[in-house]
Formats: C-alpha cells, sequence, structure tokens
C-alpha cells in the first residue's frame, strides 16, 4: 500500500515537472528569438525617362528627328534595385574607363571626383544571367520602377533617379542620371557613349566641426561665416564610352545613395542596350513613337530659346552649349570651362581654373548678363564676348578684395596681356576699344613693342618674352632687350619699315 501510494506521487510529481520544464522552454525559446527584420521597401524616388537630340554635355539642340534614323533605334531597359549591402564580386571602379569627367561646382575644378568616379562600379553580365544573385538574401533589396526607352543616332536616351525623400547626411545624392548618346555612324555600327550624371549637396570642404551643445563652450566660438557652413550643389559627369560591343550590351552599376532607410546602403541600375536589328519585340513601335515625339518637342523647345536660327551644326552646339551655361548653378566652374574651350575663350579659360568661388560668381554673373544681348551666337563672337567680360570684371573688382581674389589669376593674365596683365585698368581700357580677340591681340602687340623702348631692362625683357611666347612670334627680328640702345633703335626701326599688320582703331562694338 505504502508503495503503491509512492509509485503515484513520483507520477504526478514527474508530470509536474514534465509540464513546468515545457511552459519553461516554450515561454525561454518565445523570449529568447530574435525579431525576424522588416524586408526593405522601395525608397521615395521618380524614376522617369526622357529622350532628346544631343548629348548630356551639350544639352538639348534643335534638331528634330529624322524618321529613318529613328527606325534604326535600339531599345533600352534598366532595372533599379535599392539594396542594403553593395555587390562586390566581379564589380570594377568605373575610373579607368572614363574619357571625360568633370566636377561642376564652387571651388572644384574639370578633375575626377572622389564621390562619383571612386565611389561608382560596374560589371557587364550576360543578357539571359539573372541579377537576383548579386543583390544578396530576399528582403535586403527592393525594386524600384523598371525604365524603358529608346536611343537613335544624335539622341540621348536619359534615365533620371530623384530622390524624394528628406535627409540630413551629406554628402546627399539629390539626382543620378543615366544618360545614353548614339554616335552617328554607319548603320549597324554598336558604338554609345555613357555618362553618369550626379546632383549632389554636399557641405564645404573647409566647414567647421561641430561646438558641441554646451553654451558656454559655443559662446567662445567664433561663428564661421556663412559660406562654410551653408551646403551647396555641386554636379559631376563622367562619360564613357562603349564600342566594339556584342549585339546586346548589359552593365550593372553600383553607386552608394543615401535615403531616409538607414538600411538602405545604395541603389543597383541594370542596364541593357540591344542593338539586334529589330530588337524590341511587339513593344519596339511604341518606344521608336515616343522617342521622336518626346525628341521632337524638346527640339522644338531648344529652338525656340535660341534668338536666332543658327547657321551651321556649329553654331547650334554654342547655342544650346550657352543655353546650359544658363541654366546651371551659381558658379558652374566645369560648364564655365567647357564654354570657354567650345569658344576659344583662352583668358577665361585659364581664369576659371584658378579663380575663387567669389570671383568666379562674378565673371559667370557678367557673362550671364550679356548672353541676351549677343549680335550672334557663333564661336568667335561668343569668345570675345566672354573674354571682355572677363577683363571689365577683374578691373572692377573692389581695392580692398583685389588683394584676396586677384593673386591667383595674375599668372593668367601675364600670360594672356603680358606687362598690360599687370595694369588692369590699361588691359580694361584696350579691351574697350576693341572689336574682337584679333583686335585686342594686335592692340597688346603695339603695346608691348613700345614697351621695347623702356629705359627698365626688366619692362623690355618681360615685353620681349611676351612677343615671343604662345605662338605670336611678333618679336622684332635681331632684337635685344638687353643690347645697346643704339642696335635697339635699328632693330625696332626695321621692325616698323617691314611691319604689314598695325591694330585697328575701329570704334568698339561690344555686346
Amino acid at each position: 500500500m505504502l508503495a503503491k501510494g509512492m509509485t503515484r506521487r513520483r507520477t504526478i510529481t514527474t508530470r509536474s515537472a514534465s509540464l513546468l520544464l515545457l511552459v519553461a522552454c516554450t515561454a525561454g525559446c518565445h523570449w529568447g528569438r530574435k525579431k525576424e527584420p522588416q524586408p526593405v521597401a522601395a525608397p521615395t524616388a521618380d524614376v522617369t525617362a526622357r529622350h532628346f537630340a544631343g548629348t548630356a554635355l551639350s544639352g538639348e539642340l534643335g534638331r528634330p528627328l529624322d524618321p529613318k534614323v529613328a527606325a534604326r533605334a535600339w531599345p533600352v531597359k534598366a532595372r533599379v534595385f535599392a539594396v542594403t549591402h553593395l555587390p562586390d564580386e566581379g564589380f570594377e571602379g568605373i575610373g579607368p574607363s572614363a574619357r571625360l569627367v568633370l566636377a561642376d561646382g564652387p571651388g572644384q575644378l574639370m578633375a575626377p571626383s572622389a564621390r562619383l568616379v571612386y565611389s561608382t562600379s560596374f560589371r557587364k553580365l550576360d543578357p539571359a544571367q539573372p541579377i537576383e544573385p548579386l543583390l544578396g538574401l530576399s528582403g535586403t533589396w527592393a525594386e524600384m520602377p523598371s525604365l524603358e526607352g529608346a536611343v537613335a543616332e544624335g539622341t540621348t536616351l536619359a534615365l533620371d533617379i530623384v530622390r524624394r525623400d528628406e535627409i540630413t547626411t551629406f554628402p546627399q545624392r539629390l539626382r543620378l542620371s543615366f544618360q545614353l548618346f548614339r554616335t552617328e555612324g554607319a548603320e549597324g555600327e554598336t558604338a554609345y557613349q555613357l555618362a553618369i550624371v550626379s546632383d549632389d549637396r554636399i557641405l564645404p570642404p573647409d566647414a567647421p566641426p561641430p561646438v558641441g551643445t554646451d553654451p558656454l563652450v559655443a559662446a567662445t566660438q567664433p561663428a564661421p561665416p556663412p559660406e562654410q557652413t551653408r551646403p551647396h550643389d555641386v554636379r559631376e559627369t563622367v562619360v564613357v564610352p562603349r564600342t566594339g560591343l556584342t549585339d546586346t550590351d548589359r552593365l550593372v552599376f553600383v553607386l552608394p545613395t543615401h535615403f531616409a532607410d538607414p538600411r538602405i546602403a545604395g541603389i543597383v541600375v541594370d542596364l541593357t542596350v540591344d542593338s539586334t536589328p529589330g530588337a524590341g519585340g511587339a513593344d519596339r513601335d511604341a518606344l521608336v513613337a515616343r522617342m521622336m515625339k518626346e525628341v521632337n518637342a524638346a527640339s522644338a523647345g531648344a529652338a525656340a530659346k535660341l534668338a536666332q536660327a543658327p547657321a551651321s551644326p556649329e553654331d547650334l552646339l554654342m547655342a544650346a552649349t550657352l543655353n546650359a551655361f544658363a541654366d546651371a548653378g551659381e558658379a558652374p566652374r566645369g560648364t564655365l570651362l567647357y564654354l570657354t574651350q567650345q569658344s576659344g575663350a583662352k583668358l577665361t579659360e585659364s581664369v576659371a581654373l584658378v579663380a575663387d568661388d567669389r570671383l568666379l560668381a562674378l565673371i559667370t554673373g557678367g557673362i550671364r548678363s550679356k548672353i541676351p544681348r549677343l549680335p550672334s551666337r557663333d564661336a568667335k563672337t561668343v569668345g570675345w564676348m566672354i573674354d571682355s567680360t572677363t577683363i571689365k570684371t577683374l578691373a572692377s573688382v573692389k581695392e580692398d578684395d583685389r588683394g584676396r581674389s586677384l593673386p591667383a589669376v595674375q599668372g593668367a593674365l601675364g600670360a594672356y596681356a603680358g606687362e598690360a596683365g599687370r595694369q588692369l585698368d590699361l588691359l580694361a581700357a584696350l579691351a574697350d576699344e576693341s572689336v574682337s580677340s584679333e583686335d585686342l591681340q594686335n592692340r597688346l602687340i603695339a603695346e608691348h613693342i613700345i614697351a621695347l623702348e623702356d629705359n627698365s631692362p626688366a619692362v623690355r625683357v618681360r615685353a620681349y618674352d611676351w612677343l615671343k611666347a604662345g605662338g605670336r612670334k611678333a618679336a622684332p627680328k635681331g632684337f635685344d632687350p638687353l643690347s645697346p640702345a643704339r642696335a635697339r633703335r635699328d632693330a625696332l626701326n626695321a621692325y616698323h619699315e617691314n611691319a604689314t599688320t598695325q591694330p585697328t582703331t575701329q570704334a568698339a562694338v561690344n555686346p
């Protein structure tokens, strides 16, 4: 009887212990289980495609699309993904493949940018290869809207990704644009240029570090100037040529980009250009019709902006470049340099490379104010307008600011104008009397011939060196700036007797 009771108690105790163990295990397993992370969602962004005639550098041109050219268009498709981890397997930096790099913004030069060039990577994929394995586990990436379009010879397809969410992290990548320009050539030639354009908002490189939240510490810190704390926008452009390709060119790009969701590390763009004849399937006709409609609409809008119809393709490109410069940011150094190269404005090209932000803004504002009053938009007229405006702007700098702004550009002034570059008032007076860049150069040559008779050996040497330099070859034959006065006079008399070109004295007609 006792043994039977003891066995029953053991059974109850064992069952109770098992029940407690089950409850404890269940509770422990529930408490210790990690919460599954929420799948990443596609960030807020506008993903659009647009077509226009021209390139990423020239902007929209007033050139309608020939239907025969449109019929040979290539279909293009892009898939865009937001990812929490940037894939790197098989990817390489885009820098070595770039043909041209532009950094357009305050304090920046035409030089490689650490943000776009050194942070962008790409790789080729076979047309049938799935991209999902490169993106990572399910839930760690999200697909954004896909893009489709077409690109014909002489036109550009721009695939734009514009971020719409608010973030406070710097640098901020506000907009990315993949712009495919199909180069003009023989039918069937598989070649195009890909321009990646990034619009970023950054802090100045000399922005002071935060002073902290202690009011006593903050009160002892001098307030930095506004230009050192205010974010500014810059545009960076990388141009990559694609030639000698197979029928289908598929590239995958990885670009770090911040979004409101801190888990998102960047975006992946899967870009496919299909040059196979008749590619595009059932959607081809719709893509080509849309391309023609948008190209012709953009061309009509660009033509309407022009003050007059350009007489040649070169004038058309110049007019479009002027419009792009007029619509750029506060001090578009890169765009200004491109404009000076297109127009032959040698002085402004040299000045724009070294001018500080304030001086660059003054020059830019002066040039923009003259654009609407240009009598024509050929390269010679535009180049003279740009250089004459730069001269007047430099001469108008206040005395208090000259010591800060002008030393950096003295070398450019000396190379362009020699002794007159050391006397801005004289250079500005000569520019007022001139009607073209050639006219001003003739006047500068005449001034330096006069300077060869100066009593100062240093002035004579500098004038003589300038007359020989820069391809001018205008120094009098047999003249030695350090020879005796009689020998110098004989050489100058022979020069004047044989001179066939004199500077014009026509009244200035400055735009």
